[in-house]
C-alpha cells in the first residue's frame, strides 16, 4: 500500500500478545501501518488485564475445549481478511474495475440525459445481485437509471464482486463457524439483504477517487486511502454494530 490509512475509517491497532512474525515483511508492514491508524472509536485500546478478543486466541467450543483453529491458524486467517478489505486486495480491485465502468456510463448518461446525470443518486447491488438506486428521483427516472444501470453487464459485474468480498472477508475477519468478534468492519451486521441498504457504491467511487494527480502516477482511478475512509464512513453510519470484540 503505498499510503497510511487514515484514523477515522476504522479504528486502533490492537494491542494482542499473539504478535504474528512477519513472513511477507512489505504486505504485513503496510498492514500493519493501516491497522494502526484506524478509528479510536472502532477500538478502545485494552487495560492490559483484559482477555484478548475472541480472534486473538484459539477458538473452542463448549465444555468439550474442542480446538477450532491454532493461534497461527488465526493470524493467519486474520492477515488475510485484512489484507483483502484494507490494502489493496480483491474488493478494491474489483471496484477499480467498476469505476471505469460507472465512468462510461456516466459519460454516456451526461450525453443523453445532462439533468439526470446531474441529481443526487446512488446505487448498489440487492439481495438479487441486481443494481437497485436510490435518492430524490420520479419513478420514471428510478426506473431508467435502474434499466441503464442494468444493462452494462460489466458494471453488474463488478459492484457484485464488491459486495461478494466485502461479505466474504469480514466473515473470514469474524472467524470460523460463527462464533468470533471483530474490532474492524467484522463488527458490523452487513448480509446479502441488507448490503444494498448500508453501501452506496456512487458515494464509494466518488468519494473514493484520488483528488489529486495520484491517478496519473499509479494509473488507478481510486485511491486506496479514501476508499477506505469512506467504506468506513459508510459503515459507521448505516450498519449496526453487532459483533463487536
Amino acid at each position: 500500500m503505498k499510503v497510511n490509512a487514515n484514523p477515522s475509517a476504522l479504528g486502533a491497532a490492537p494491542a494482542d500478545n499473539t504478535q504474528v512474525k512477519l513472513a511477507k515483511s512489505g504486505s504485513e508492514t503496510a498492514l500493519s501501518n493501516t491497522l494502526s491508524t484506524l478509528e479510536p472509536d472502532v477500538y478502545h485500546g485494552s487495560s492490559g488485564n483484559e482477555e484478548p478478543a475472541t480472534y486473538e486466541r484459539p477458538f473452542n467450543i463448549g465444555e468439550s475445549v474442542k480446538q477450532i483453529e491454532t493461534v497461527e491458524e488465526t493470524m493467519d486467517r486474520i492477515f488475510e481478511a485484512s489484507s483483502e478489505l484494507y490494502l489493496e486486495g480483491a474488493m478494491y480491485n474489483a471496484a477499480e474495475s467498476m469505476t471505469a465502468e460507472y465512468d462510461n456510463f456516466m459519460s454516456d448518461l451526461s450525453k443523453s440525459n445532462p439533468d439526470l446525470a446531474a441529481k443526487d443518486w446512488g446505487f448498489s447491488v440487492d439481495a438479487n445481485g441486481e443494481i437497485a438506486v436510490s435518492g430524490q428521483l420520479s419513478d420514471e427516472e428510478a426506473e431508467l437509471l435502474t434499466a441503464k444501470l442494468n444493462s452494462n453487464e460489466d458494471l453488474v459485474r463488478y459492484a457484485n464482486e464488491v459486495k461478494d468480498n466485502f461479505l466474504k472477508f469480514t466473515a473470514l475477519e469474524r472467524g470460523p463457524e460463527g462464533q468470533g468478534t471483530s474490532k474492524y468492519w467484522g463488527k458490523y451486521d452487513v448480509t446479502n439483504e441488507n448490503f444494498g441498504d448500508i453501501i452506496n457504491m456512487r458515494e464509494l467511487v466518488e468519494q473514493g477517487r484520488y483528488r489529486d494527480s495520484g491517478n496519473v502516477i499509479t494509473g488507478n482511478q481510486l485511491n486506496s486511502y479514501n476508499f477506505v475512509e469512506n467504506m468506513g464512513e459508510q459503515l459507521k453510519s448505516n450498519a449496526q454494530v453487532t459483533y463487536a470484540a
